[in-house]
């Protein structure tokens, strides 16, 4: 089957890439980003539109970005991606490959946004258990840095570092080890899927405060971010 791949530039995008392409079943011909319209960064991972096509070269398959603008409407979000889908049809793609483990929410509402396109979900990752993920993602040989942490669940100090075996050990009992609650993001750098390593620097750190949330929050939620470039 022709496939896209909704990619974030982190692991577990790469890791779906990864199956995806041992399965055999998928010839993936393009990846597929949204990035912020003014910082034309991936959204929480920060990682810059640069960055993912030098990403996108290494792998050897061609890139698409949507730029979207924070807060855009749903209406307007789905008008985009159907357009976006459109143009998969036209090349003959009828899946769209994406990287989520266990949420359900999250992934009723990807593939409500595919609804009346003629193109199928596909989540390779899909039920898998955290630590035999993170196994394969080490076994495999995947190298990534931590490019945004959750405040409120890790400290600054994971900001940057690989994602290895000593990380794995060092992250806290409520923290899942594959973040899929959103404890981590990163930025896949080297890999089986890669012709080489893809070339960063790490420029600084930086936080940003939210608004809490919940019912009745108050003060905010910070987020750790790495800037690289």
């Amino acid at each position: 089957m022709k496939a896209y791949m909704n990619w974030s530039s982190g692991k577990d995008s790469a890791l779906a890439f990864y199956r995806a392409q041992q399965s055999g079943l998928y010839d993936i011909a393009a990846l597929f980003t949204v990035v912020h319209a003014q910082s034309q960064n991936v959204p929480m991972h920060e990682t810059p539109l640069a960055l993912i096509h030098r990403q996108a070269q290494s792998i050897g398959v061609p890139l698409t970005s949507l730029p979207m603008e924070p807060g855009v409407s749903d209406d307007l979000d789905r008008t985009q991606m159907l357009q976006w889908m459109a143009q998969c049809k036209q090349q003959g793609i009828d899946t769209a490959i994406f990287g989520d483990l266990y949420l359900e929410p999250l992934r009723a509402r990807r593939e409500k946004k595919l609804e009346g396109s003629g193109i199928q979900a596909a989540f390779p990752l899909w039920g898998s258990q955290p630590r035999q993920l993170m196994d394969e993602w080490i076994d495999a040989g995947f190298k990534a840095i931590l490019t945004c942490v959750d405040g409120a669940v890790l400290d600054e100090s994971f900001l940057g570092r690989t994602i290895d075996a000593q990380l794995l050990r060092d992250l806290p009992p409520s923290a899942d080890l594959c973040g899929e609650r959103g404890e981590y993001h990163s930025f896949v750098y080297d890999g089986p899927i890669f012709r080489s390593p893809v070339p960063f620097r790490v420029i600084r750190k930086y936080y940003r405060d939210y608004p809490a949330m919940e019912e009745g929050g108050q003060g905010c939620h910070r987020y750790w971010y790495l800037d690289i470039g």
